[in-house]
């Protein structure tokens, strides 16, 4: 009989989600409870003359409690765990696949904590990878050629953005695009990957599945177009431009794109974002701000990103980031004044949304379509203005999330995709 040692570790997705969640609760929603808490009483201990005694009597006796909950806490894990492991001892458990409910889950948790996931639990990362009615699929001819029985040579491969995953293209109400591509002669393909991560890595690995998907693809590639809603517009311009860096492997894919399309990209950055940024820089001025603002200040490295359309590292200048990929980018950072161009030979397709009708509506002007603002996902701000290829604008009026089955972008991709 085998020994435990030499048995092979199966993965389970609910064991190592346990964990992960149970580390997040201890090293964020208790300790900043507890740094709330001693910011406040020191405040109240301040102001009340002789209260020192009283003030160290209490420290203590919360120190005491709150260790006390991140004991029984770390115990709660661990029996969370076990009792995972031991629910399926002799086989795979892959529950974020088990179901979209499942799979949309681990999204947005990935899009919220995801730079976390790989740093204590890289088994539930999600890497750039292509979905089959809802499963992960294996990028090699014979599983290609049974998944796309009628492969075309002109393939359309489609990105989702920040907290997604590859059903958010599905609708009851409005246009399917990944549908429409199809009914135009194109193999409409849909990614999924973790957008918590940083861009510039998501970009990496999409520019790795590309060229794979080059050579494993059943007949010869001949056109590709790239579409991209919000994050996933980003993510396509940083694997090209890691591509087109690389002298030492010649990358195929790059010379084959014949039209990206961006809904809804943040290509200089999203308002949201900033804020968020400014709020929190506000908030540390005061104690008990500042246990606040290391709450917002734990959202993924990935949101981050899109503060102004950071394509890797080296767009947030020199030594910002810190070693770990996480950390260094909560301070204020000024503007890029310059912004990466887009590939030569292709057309660049920016469509914009907005609240309102009216362009030139106090809202529209604010906040876009609720997340991104026309001059950002148009790519001219007129500080920076993204060029290359040649660039096919438009802007309607949708909100962010309702670009992806907008009839007037359906018929936009439909005359330049025919």
């Amino acid at each position: 009989m085998a020994s435990d040692a030499s048995r092979p570790q199966l993965h389970n997705d609910v064991r190592d989600l346990t964990a992960l969640l149970g580390h997040h609760a201890e090293e964020t929603i208790l300790a900043v409870t507890h740094g709330l808490h001693r910011a406040i009483s020191r405040r109240v201990f301040r102001y009340v003359p002789g209260s020192l005694p009283v003030r160290l009597a209490h420290d203590a006796i919360s120190s005491v409690v709150y260790g006390s909950v991140r004991v029984g806490l770390r115990g709660a894990t661990k029996l969370g765990e076990a009792v995972a492991a031991n629910a399926a001892p002799d086989r795979e458990v892959r529950w974020f696949d088990t179901s979209p409910g499942h799979s949309r889950a681990a999204s947005i948790m990935h899009g919220v904590i995801g730079d976390r996931f790989a740093v204590h639990h890289p088994a539930l990362d999600l890497p750039v990878s292509l979905r089959i009615d809802g499963r992960t699929t294996e990028i090699d001819r014979e599983t290609l050629a049974a998944g796309f029985p009628a492969p075309s040579s002109r393939v359309a491969v489609f990105i989702h953005g920040l907290t997604q995953s590859d059903d958010c293209w599905d609708s009851d109400e409005g246009v399917v695009l990944p549908d429409e591509v199809a009914e135009l002669g194109w193999t409409s393909l849909r990614l999924r990957y973790g957008s918590g991560r940083a861009i510039g890595t998501n970009g990496a690995e999409l520019d790795a599945f590309l060229e794979q998907l080059v050579d494993a693809w059943p007949v010869p590639i001949t056109e590709l177009t790239l579409i991209g809603h919000s994050m996933g517009g980003l993510i396509i311009r940083s694997a090209a431009r890691i591509a087109t860096a690389d002298d030492t492997a010649p990358r195929r894919w790059p010379n084959l794109v014949q039209h990206t399309v961006s809904l809804g990209t943040p290509h200089l950055g999203s308002w949201l974002e900033r804020a968020a940024n400014a709020g929190t820089r506000l908030l540390r001025r005061i104690p008990e701000g500042a246990v606040i603002a290391q709450v917002i200040d734990t959202r993924a490295r990935g949101i981050k990103d899109l503060r102004y359309g950071a394509l890797a590292d080296e767009d947030w200048g020199d030594g910002i980031v810190h070693p770990d990929g996480i950390g260094g980018l909560d301070g204020y950072i000024p503007e890029p004044e310059t912004v990466a161009p887009l590939p030569d030979h292709a057309i660049h397709h920016m469509i914009a949304g907005r609240l309102t009708r009216s362009p030139d509506h106090p809202v529209a002007r604010t906040i876009g379509d609720s997340l991104v603002t026309a001059p950002s996902a148009l790519g001219d701000d007129g500080r920076r203005v993204l060029a290359g290829g040649r660039i096919e604008k438009l802007e309607v009026p949708s909100g962010h999330f309702r670009l992806m089955r907008d009839p007037e972008v359906a018929a936009h991709l439909r005359r330049w995709l025919a």
